[in-house]
């Protein structure tokens, strides 16, 4: 049926989108409606303006929106196409039409799409160019990850990166788990690094907690490393206070090593005291910190 809406909207769009709009099966009338402004747009894209007005109310306006600016990049309208994204106001619908103009170029090859976000990544304002960042790493992370790695790299660093890198994780941790970790380790030093080490570590431990803890405790323990150790410290620290205190001894930064060897000897305090104790003779903490794990913090019993 699409194909035959699209021959007809080349003859007569306005008849062939009303044929769509009242098309009597609801969920094959919105895909119907986008192939006849996509038809529209990619012939006349005034005419195809003028027929998404009447749907803009829709409540998949975001998508048939996008269907129509797709149709201006097949038509080879890309730059007036960007133009007109560039031109709306940032929210998710954007985002949406983002994504499908993205697709669209990509069906012209990865290197005709890296090319479009590289001219938006340093001409446009900074929530388009961080949308067309994520959405052109979405695609490449779906047909080559290690292209979508290479494109990637050299963008660290810049101001639309700083909230990208665990958006950009995720979207590798669906292929694999491994280099992501690997990748995140040779980024500059950051919060956004940190940040997303742990949510990474965190997300892979979830859903392969064997693998995952193997991994971190046979790495080479560097600093890069330390918001994955802290996310084993506090999933042992309930239930296997020493498991937890040799992962808390893995902590480079002497401040947060210190502050979760308290926290665990705390934990472990309440629950026996008679262990705790002992570790608490050889564990080597400042005086300040073997108090706290013995009578807990004043200022909590106020």
């Amino acid at each position: 049926m699409r194909r035959f809406i699209f021959a007809w909207t080349r003859f007569d769009p306005a008849a062939a989108f009303g044929a769509a709009k009242l098309w009597p099966q609801s969920e094959r009338r919105e895909p119907l409606i986008g192939a006849a402004l996509y038809c529209a747009a990619f012939h006349d894209p005034g005419a195809a303006r003028s027929l998404f007005l009447m749907v803009r109310e829709h409540q998949h306006a975001n998508f048939l929106h996008g269907m129509m600016v797709a149709g201006w990049v097949a038509g080879g309208r890309v730059t007036a196409a960007t133009r007109y994204i560039a031109s709306l106001p940032a929210s998710p619908g954007r985002e949406l039409i983002t994504a499908t103009v993205t697709q669209e170029i990509a069906k012209r090859g990865i290197d005709p799409l890296i090319d479009w976000a590289e001219e938006i990544l340093t001409s446009a304002d900074a929530d388009f160019r961080a949308t067309v960042f994520v959405k052109t790493a979405e695609t490449l992370m779906a047909t080559d990850p290690i292209r979508a790695e290479a494109w990637v790299a050299p963008h660290i660093g810049q101001k639309y990166m700083a909230d990208l890198i665990w958006p950009f994780a995720r979207l590798w941790m669906n292929k694999s788990f491994r280099p992501v970790m690997k990748w995140l380790m040779t980024l500059p030093p950051s919060k956004e690094r940190s940040d997303a080490v742990e949510k990474a570590f965190e997300y892979w431990h979830e859903h392969h907690p064997t693998h995952a803890t193997r991994w971190l405790r046979t790495a080479r323990p560097a600093d890069v490393l330390d918001p994955a150790v802290l996310v084993m410290v506090k999933h042992e620290r309930s239930r296997s206070p020493r498991a937890a205190i040799d992962w808390a001894l893995r902590i480079h930064d002497k401040r947060e090593r210190e502050l979760m060897l308290a926290t665990v000897g705390r934990l472990w305090f309440l629950k026996d005291p008679s262990a705790a104790r002992q570790w608490l003779e050889v564990s080597g903490l400042p005086e300040s910190a073997r108090r706290y794990v013995r009578e807990g913090d004043p200022q909590q019993s106020r």
